[in-house]
């Protein structure tokens, strides 16, 4: 949610928070801050932490008394905090003082200085006679006025708003430092949450109170702040005593106490007519149906859950529905969206979602819508859901002695009708001279809308006719494709005939080839078997080669012993020649010798 889209009032405490805090100058990129009390819904009354989107950048944490489960937030007292001391940087409060019962203010304020490490930051409205008179008459036009109830401003009542002379006293006590200024004029605050309240009972859509805000926010809120007196005070402390209070603090220093502040101009007399004009509408109310009866609860809605109901207009002018609810004594969260339409035509005639904060326990809800000039026998459906996943819904009043339309509850029909009031509007004659006229121009617009349609129709029937005679050409050149396709099929489906023959053919081919295939089988397994003896053949032969070799190799060494044997001899015999041939050499001499003798 873009916080510029908050109600005005919770924006000034979190937008001065948010400044003073990005203008302490900490030198901290990622503060601890806790926010005392700030759990808050939205418009469409769903929960929202305003610190955590605001303070997206630090570590923020929630308390409050609410039960509710959300990240970063805790449910408890806030008059003993579970906490060690100075475990936050900046401790912010906005609007939770004047909730404290007075005899317990000191220990709230002494635990929010005692948890924080540099500063607290508070938010609050404070006593001055003109804001007690405010807040008396705001109250006091909500419960008499709207008819509604606020249990806030009720305990501001009962409580009584702070006095800054007391929160002096609590702070002075435990010797703080501390500084303040004062925001939001009175005048405006007041005439801004009538608007608002207004708003809200009358059911406007949620757009257009987010618009409210946004420009008051955006435009009005730089002009209330640093006021003379006002209706809300911010007190900035400082727990160390060390003077940056207001010396560090230069959104203090920037601001120019405002003697005078542009006020919003709705006077007094604007009021009470207003008022009168809510009064005289009120008397031209007529019931056209009226079902009190309500002994019995329709289930707690749930996100699941729905509750349909119909009904029979008896006259004209049909402009308010009243539906008595239950939330059972609880401030409810989630929207509830609600839809009438007319049951012929399935026109919507009113759509809106409501936040569940704004319904109260055993109270009509009302539904205002533009009056239906011709309602008369009409029936209408009204469609409520709700939509809200962490929790239960409100109740809706029945009875089985209500019998004037259908119910049904989360898609089962029920004995009885809802608890119901039905309005009509007695009007003037300008009144409807207005509705008349407006129905004119309704009919007039519709009528021209329709005339555009037909010579738009017109046109559009002329290119028609044209794109048909193309179309008829397309068709008949389509249909002599067709017959030559036809042709040209019965071709092909003698050629597939011929195709399945030869196919016929070469499967009985197949057949012989497998046959013959078979006895080649037969035939290599045979010659498997031989080449298998012959292996083993070869490898006994090839043994025997090795033993060969082996003898050959053995063999080769015998002989190159045997020639060394041979070679030795044959010097030995060449020895003994040659002694021999000296021996014969001498025997001849002898013999020659002998002769000679």
């Amino acid at each position: 949610m873009n916080i510029h889209e908050a109600p005005f009032d919770q924006f000034q405490r979190y937008e001065i928070c948010k400044r003073v805090i990005d203008r302490m100058g900490t030198g901290l990129t990622k503060l601890n801050i806790l926010d005392v009390g700030g759990y808050s819904t939205d418009i469409e009354g769903k929960p929202w932490l305003p610190a955590v989107s605001i303070f997206n950048n630090h570590n923020v944490f929630v308390i409050d008394t609410v039960e509710c489960e959300m990240h970063g937030y805790m449910t408890t007292d806030a008059t003993n905090l579970p906490f060690d001391d100075n475990s936050f940087d900046f401790v912010i409060t906005n609007d939770v003082l004047e909730h404290i019962e007075p005899y317990n203010r000191e220990q709230f304020l002494n635990e929010l200085i005692r948890v924080s490490k540099n500063h607290v930051i508070l938010n609050t409205p404070y006593y001055t006679p003109q804001n007690v008179i405010a807040e008396k008459f705001l109250y006091e036009y909500i419960v008499n006025v709207l008819h509604g109830e606020n249990r806030m401003l009720e305990e501001h009542l009962i409580y009584g708003l702070p006095k800054l002379d007391d929160i002096k006293k609590v702070l002075n006590k435990i010797n703080v430092k501390y500084c303040y200024c004062v925001s939001s004029d009175t005048d405006n605050w007041l005439k801004l949450m009538v608007i608002r309240h207004e708003l809200l009972s009358r059911g406007i859509e949620n757009n257009i109170i987010k618009l409210l805000d946004i420009y008051y926010n955006k435009f009005s809120f730089e002009k209330e702040i640093g006021l003379q007196e006002g209706y809300r005070l911010t007190l900035i402390i400082d727990k160390d005593n060390s003077d940056s209070c207001y010396e560090n603090c230069n959104f203090l220093k920037e601001l120019k106490v405002r003697s005078e502040v542009p006020k919003i101009d709705i006077s007094l007399s604007t009021l009470i007519e207003l008022y009168k004009l809510k009064s005289q509408n009120e008397e031209k109310d007529n019931l056209d149906l009226f079902y009190y009866d309500g002994e019995l609860l329709s289930s707690r809605m749930s996100t699941e859950s729905s509750v349909v109901q119909t009904f029979k207009c008896h006259s004209h002018n049909l402009y308010k529905i009243g539906l008595l609810v239950a939330t059972y004594k609880e401030k409810l969260s989630g929207l509830i969206k609600v839809r009438i339409t007319e049951k012929e035509t399935n026109e919507i005639i009113y759509s809106s979602k409501i936040s569940g904060s704004n319904l109260q326990d055993n109270d009509w809800l009302y539904l205002d819508f533009i009056p239906r000039y011709k309602s008369i026998n009409k029936e209408y459906k009204i469609k409520i859901t709700y939509s809200y996943k962490d929790g239960l819904g409100p109740s809706f009043y029945f009875s089985e002695r209500n019998k004037y339309g259908t119910l049904t509850v989360n898609g089962k029909q029920k004995n009885g009708s809802l608890a119901i009031k039905v309005f009509v509007r007695n009007m003037d004659s300008a009144e409807k001279y207005f509705f008349i006229e407006q129905s004119y121009n309704e009919i007039k617009s519709r009528y021209e809308k329709l005339s555009d349609i037909i010579e738009g129709n017109e046109k559009n029937i002329s290119s028609l006719i044209k794109e048909r005679e193309q179309y008829t050409n397309i068709i008949n050149s389509l249909t002599k494709t067709i017959e030559t396709l036809e042709t040209q099929e019965q071709l092909y489906d003698n050629e597939v005939e011929r195709n399945r023959r030869c196919i016929l053919e070469l499967e009985q081919k197949c057949d012989q080839h497998k046959i013959n295939i078979n006895s080649q089988e037969e035939a290599i397994n045979i010659y498997n078997k031989d080449i298998q003896m012959l292996s083993k053949r070869l490898e006994e032969k090839n043994k025997y080669i090795e033993e060969l070799e082996k003898h050959e190799q053995e063999s080769t060494i015998q002989i190159e012993i045997m020639k060394s044997e041979i070679h030795k001899l044959t010097n030995k015999n060449n020895s003994y020649s040659s002694k021999l041939k000296n021996a014969k050499n001498e025997l001849r001499k002898i013999i020659s010798y002998l002769k000679g003798m």
